[in-house]
């Protein structure tokens, strides 16, 4: 992530052209929408990968292993009390599927600077109101809140530099998602969701016992990196069985990349970690130009939603070309223009 970081931030436009890494970043917003509709559609279909089937069954069925290498299209959950495909191709899990689909989001709205055609602007639209469903579909509270939060803070933004027009755009964008849910059975399912907490007492236990684990033992660096209770949080003979893999409570540290910074690195490595993110996002409040202007929004997702994702994977890449992208335009902007000196003499 550090090596992208460099090189998008070091590299000239004529060697990677902004457009070219805003409409990669695009697309993958694209593909990420498409397998949200496959994950709830197709989600029975099942196929091994090349990797699972060379290694050894005894490595291959590790069950966190078996979830980065194996090909799925969806977590088939009972949230709701019935069976509930949550979709997370191409990612490993539906948590996943949604810090990223948060995370290429802002590309992809940025990549409307870009068309050219009537086709293409009607094109942009349909995609963006074909998202919504996947959305729902997801159950994933965390993805719902982080982009509530997006739309707010884009419209109070755009309304104080003036810029009606935007604010008219997403309007339309709310109007449409608002008529979408009302007009299909998605609005029950959301508050369904809500009235279905699930994970929350699981999460909290474990959220408590990293802040008192490290608070006493490791508040400065703290413990290198996630580990395993020895019980669960009810009982201490509960745990992970032959017959219940799933018995066992998350590693310490997992379930929010902020409990994992917290019991990895301690409070000092957490305050660097949201330092160095702050500080490389300051600049994209005041930049005049779209593109720097617009990895602002990759920033509030992230905050937004690490206390409830694993997000120091794809989406921290996600994160670090958009900090690459506005260094190097920070970079350009500070760079003087360079004056024309004539060089034809003067008639006496």
């Amino acid at each position: 992530m550090t090596i992208v970081l460099l090189f998008i931030g070091n590299s000239s436009e004529k060697e990677l052209p902004t457009k070219r890494v805003v409409l990669l970043m695009a697309w993958m917003f694209v593909i990420t929408v498409a397998g949200g509709y496959a994950g709830q559609f197709l989600y029975r279909i099942d196929f091994p990968s090349l990797l699972e089937i060379v290694l050894p069954r005894s490595v291959a069925s590790n069950n966190f292993l078996n979830n980065l290498i194996h090909p799925g299209l969806a977590q088939v959950q009972s949230i709701l009390g019935y069976e509930n495909p949550r979709p997370k191709a191409p990612f490993e899990y539906a948590n996943s599927w949604g810090a990223n689909f948060g995370m290429f989001l802002p590309f992809f709205m940025l990549s409307y600077i870009y068309t050219k055609t009537t086709t293409q602007r009607i094109i942009f639209a349909v995609i963006l109101v074909a998202a919504i469903p996947p959305v729902i579909f997801s159950l994933n509270r965390g993805l719902w809140f982080a982009l509530l939060v997006m739309a707010v803070f884009a419209s109070v933004r755009l309304a104080i530099k003036g810029k009606w027009l935007a604010v008219v755009g997403l309007g339309l964008v709310a109007v449409a998602s608002y008529l979408v849910l009302l007009l299909t059975p998605l609005v029950d399912l959301i508050f369904a969701r809500l009235d279905n907490p699930h994970s929350d007492e699981g999460r909290s236990n474990l959220a408590d016992t990293v802040l008192q684990l490290v608070v006493s033992y490791s508040p400065v660096v703290g413990f290198g990196a996630p580990r395993a209770r020895q019980s669960n949080f009810f009982s201490i003979a509960g745990g992970a069985t032959a017959d219940c893999a799933q018995c066992a409570p998350p590693q310490l540290g997992t379930q929010g990349a902020l409990w994992y910074l917290i019991f990895a690195t301690g409070f000092l490595g957490l305050a660097l970690f949201v330092f160095f993110i702050v500080r490389s996002t300051i600049p994209a409040l005041r930049h005049p130009e779209p593109t720097a202007s617009a990895m602002v929004y990759p920033t509030l997702f992230f905050f937004c939603v690490i206390p409830f994702y694993d997000t120091i994977s794809a989406p921290l890449m996600t994160l670090m070309i958009g900090i690459g992208l506005l260094w190097r335009l920070e970079r350009q902007r500070a760079v003087p223009a360079p004056h024309h000196i004539s060089t034809s003499k003067e008639s006496p």
